[in-house]
């Protein structure tokens, strides 16, 4: 009710652009946090999308479900969007995270780490789930991408790995899904640059601006850029933010 109502709000403030953004996690000590069995997840998170869009419908609620159970329930403000604010659905790259996103979502959010072949491939398997689910072509395809911008490439590149990977040293002392001290799709330092090299935009704005238009072919409508992790220096974040506005995105505008 609380996230229905939130995302309703927000939609009313922006005039009807807003979207919601969900994922599903993937870590169990945030799942311990709230005292829920990781292996209720995807229950949870399929039940959770089908009241959400129930509640934008603005009419009264019954669900009752494995985990939720809603009896004559209505949120106290109506979102502007028809329906409610669309939903981009956060899911791995693999083809369990494409049937959810092809059964769940208005679009698949597509994680920073993909490369364009692999785009390819699994944004074909995707528009293929929504074909036979007859939901029909997505609006929009997303993908995610880190970004450093400087007028040096080697230095960009530099800069982006170092800071990238300290963030995933970090955030692995936590808990690492797979229990090693690292992401699964980034092995050491070796795994991280052959990463960034097909996929990250480490990098000066002209490269930028061809690797932007080469997923602009392979029909990605949107990219969400991280410009920033926990301990790269803000001038240096402000430094990519004002290169890519006054370089990178006016070759989109």
């Amino acid at each position: 009710m609380a996230v229905a109502e939130e995302f309703a709000t927000l939609d009313q403030i922006s005039n009807g652009h807003a979207v919601a953004g969900l994922g599903m996690g993937y870590r169990s000590n945030e799942y311990d946090a709230f005292g829920i069995s990781m292996d209720d997840r995807v229950k949870r998170y399929e039940e959770s999308v089908e009241i959400l869009r129930r509640l934008w419908s603005n009419e009264t609620v019954d669900f009752e479900g494995e985990h939720f159970t809603i009896k004559g329930e209505s949120i106290g403000i109506p979102p502007v969007q028809d329906g409610g604010p669309p939903i981009w659905v956060g899911a791995g790259v693999h083809k369990t995270g494409a049937r959810r996103a092809a059964a769940l979502g208005d679009a698949w959010i597509v994680p920073p780490h993909a490369e364009p072949e692999k785009l390819r491939s699994i944004l074909a398997f995707y528009a293929e789930e929504r074909e036979r689910l007859g939901r029909g072509p997505a609006q929009e395809v997303v993908v995610r991408r880190e970004m450093v911008l400087d007028d040096d490439p080697e230095k960009a590149l530099e800069v982006g790995l170092h800071f990238r990977g300290e963030n995933t040293r970090k955030y692995a002392e936590f808990e690492a899904p797979d229990k090693t001290d690292s992401y699964r799709h980034l092995k050491g330092d070796a795994g991280l640059k052959s990463v960034a090299d097909k996929s990250y935009l480490f990098t000066d704005a002209t490269t930028a601006i061809a690797q932007l238009k080469e997923l602009e072919e392979i029909g990605i409508t949107h990219v969400i850029l991280r410009m920033q992790w926990y301990d790269l220096p803000q001038d240096r974040m402000l430094a990519t933010l004002e290169k890519f506005k006054n370089e990178v995105l006016p070759a989109f505008s």
